[in-house]
């Protein structure tokens, strides 16, 4: 009877009084500690409050202290998601950590908010601690084991906002296609206008337009895509982009983590996503493409409110000149320079390989040099899409200029190749690494 009364008063008045804590006939005193080592798998679950789209799909995990698999299910970032992930030696033992801390409690919980629970089959039966309920142990000090929890679902990068694409799939070596193996896509999923210049089985570029099939299989791939964190590299496969030219965001393939060069977000799923546009792509006679950019940039590149640029350097491996010492006894072809528009002030470390000269420096440029810069900066234009194929001799410019918005990256080589498939091709009159190459020659 007293439990029905307290059921009774939940459902009437909400959880706003302190619920007592449940148990099977023993008294804890609060305080006690409320894990115990001998556990090893449970089931924990997150109750959503209402008002997100997914809420009637609580946030779930199975664990596998042993294994350290941890299998999830629910509703995650205002989605339905599922998936598994095994925890590393570091995750592990702040799992452990935090579950020691939980302790038993008798504090108030309020109705309309985010509950916690974990449910433990023991051979005694199933033992439930919970923040807010009627039928097992309250307990405090769930946050941190639910802040582990949640940080193992990997954040989907993909938003049904996003109407417009561009996918590259570069090449590391070889070639298997006439004209370059190298491989571009651009995607309209509101219309299903798509162009394509693509080594499949042989070379194929055209323009069409995807039936409703083939748009929910590229959105559905899509909808797969999570940010990473894999911070180590593999070899010797494609490297595959995807860049939203309304916002300049730039996703890469996490089988290249380690690239912190590229400047992008890192992101796990990207295979289906160019199976499903290599699957698309038709073979069809390249005369015939009848293919225009969209509305991919076109005309001047450099961004009129343009604050600090970084500017990347890499000479030409093949130039007779490319490398410098580095005072720790290594090599570079890389050159930096970080310039502030406003005031001047540079940093750079340059490469000035035909003098065998490293230099590493600070300083400001005068008005005529800044001048220089941004004269040369401002012929900066985007090369047209799908450009014809070009040699890759490694060598390129990359500007990653900072602005009122997102960061833009503009790159630019010798013969315009896409040598790294980060950002938008540019080419220019002027070449404003050169301006500043001279500028902070000693």
């Amino acid at each position: 009877m007293r439990r029905i009364a307290l059921l009774l008063a939940v459902l009437l008045f909400g959880c706003e009084e302190a619920l007592p804590m449940r148990d099977a006939g023993t008294s804890v005193p609060v305080g006690s500690a409320a894990w115990d080592d001998t556990w090893r798998t449970f089931t924990a679950k997150q109750s959503i409050p209402t008002g997100q789209t997914c809420a009637q799909r609580p946030s779930e995990w199975t664990v596998d202290l042993d294994s350290r698999e941890v299998r999830y299910s629910g509703c995650f970032f205002n989605r339905t998601m599922s998936g598994t992930h095994v925890l590393s030696p570091s995750q592990f033992q702040t799992l452990r950590a935090a579950l020691r801390a939980l302790v038993t409690s008798d504090a108030q919980c309020l109705a309309d908010s985010t509950s916690f629970e974990v449910r433990v089959e023991t051979s005694s039966g199933e033992q439930v601690l919970e923040e807010c309920g009627l039928v097992g142990t309250r307990v405090a000090g769930f946050a941190d084991v639910f802040r582990l929890l949640r940080s193992v679902v990997p954040e989907p990068v993909w938003n049904e906002s996003i109407t417009y694409l561009s996918a590259t799939s570069r090449v590391v070596f070889g070639s298997f296609c006439p004209g370059g193996s190298d491989s571009n896509w651009l995607v309209d999923l509101t219309t299903g206008d798509f162009s394509y210049d693509a080594c499949t089985s042989a070379r194929a570029r055209g323009r069409r337009t995807l039936n409703a099939t083939e748009r929910s299989d590229l959105r559905t791939a899509l909808e797969g895509l999570r940010r990473s964190t894999r911070t180590f590299c593999g070899a010797d496969k494609h490297e595959l982009t995807i860049t939203i030219p309304a916002t300049g965001a730039v996703w890469a393939d996490d089988f290249y983590g380690c690239r912190t060069d590229w400047n992008a977000t890192f992101v796990e799923g990207m295979d289906p996503v160019f199976d499903a546009l290599r699957s698309t792509s038709h073979e069809a006679p390249v005369e015939d493409a009848g293919i225009d950019a969209g509305p991919y940039p076109t005309g001047p590149a450099w961004p009129s409110s343009a604050q600090r640029v970084e500017v990347d350097y890499w000479r030409s491996f093949l130039s007779p000149f490319s490398t410098c010492a580095l005072p720790d006894g290594g090599l570079t072809n890389h050159s930096t320079w970080s310039l502030d528009l406003d005031s001047g002030v540079i940093d750079y470390a340059v490469c000035y390989a035909q003098e065998h000269l490293y230099v590493v420096d600070s300083g400001v440029l005068s008005p005529a040099q800044l001048a220089a810069f941004t004269a040369a900066a401002t012929t900066l234009e985007y090369v047209p899409w799908m450009s014809p194929p070009c040699s890759n001799d490694g060598e390129i410019d990359r500007f990653t200029v900072t602005t009122d918005a997102s960061p833009l990256v503009l790159n630019q080589s010798g013969d315009y190749c896409p040598v790294q498939p980060i950002g938008f091709r540019v080419q220019s009159t002027q070449n404003p690494r050169a301006v500043l190459e001279a500028a902070t020659h000693p």
